[in-house]
């Protein structure tokens, strides 16, 4: 079962018994052949449709057209561009009048990435200054759920940056700064000689109480 909308005015439903991707390597392009089916076209403001049964039906799928061909951009992904090429890549997406927020992304991307892994190193070691080995032992458990969060952070930050609602360059570097200033409170409060993580308030309350009973 193939729904095909790519025309405002009709939409297509076509059911196959089989159907098979070809390719055609001199036209750079790619074609889903569907066998033995019914195709069913309904036109807007119509109040019936058109029936149309074939024994072999090609759809053009032209994907190269569709996603880069059309403002005349590389359809690789960002991520796997080279510098070079992923500032051309830009140019030319701004230049057709697209904003480039994956080409943005990537390229602030490429360098938040570096400094947070200094800034995880940093929050490291004063995770690592601690006495006990019971205490060294949560602090490599904290380190855990810090990476763990950057990364939470930083996907959430992008799909953010993708839907229009903050800037990419603020996406990419907002992860960035949470580490920057985790990493100053942790070593104010090494360098203080204080838990690095405050008990909670309520379980503080019952060790206290615990520990204040008599025997």
């Amino acid at each position: 079962m193939l729904s095909d909308e790519r025309e405002s005015y009709r939409r297509t439903t076509i059911f196959a018994s089989a159907g098979r991707l070809m390719t055609d390597e001199e036209n750079r392009s790619i074609y889903l052949q569907m066998l033995d089916g019914t195709s069913l076209s309904y036109h807007a403001g119509q109040e019936s449709y058109d029936k149309t049964d074939f024994a072999s039906f090609e759809v053009n799928l032209d994907l190269e057209k569709n996603v880069g061909e059309s403002i005349g951009v590389e359809t690789t992904r960002p991520s796997e561009m080279g510098w070079a090429t992923l500032l051309e890549n830009r140019r030319r997406r701004i230049e057709a009048g697209d904003p480039a927020i994956e080409e943005n992304l990537e390229l602030h991307r490429k360098f938040s990435v570096a400094v947070a892994c200094v800034l995880l190193a940093v929050i490291g070691i004063p995770l690592g200054m601690q006495r006990t080995r019971a205490v060294r032992a949560r602090g490599l458990a904290v380190s855990i759920v810090v990476v763990l969060a950057y990364y939470v952070m930083l996907t959430a930050a992008m799909a953010m940056a993708r839907k229009r609602a903050i800037d990419p360059a603020l996406a990419a570097w907002l992860p960035d700064l949470v580490l920057a200033v985790a990493g100053t409170v942790l070593f104010r409060r090494a360098a203080r000689d204080q838990r690095l993580i405050p008990r909670l308030g309520l379980v503080a309350l019952l060790r206290r109480g615990v520990e204040e009973t008599p025997a």
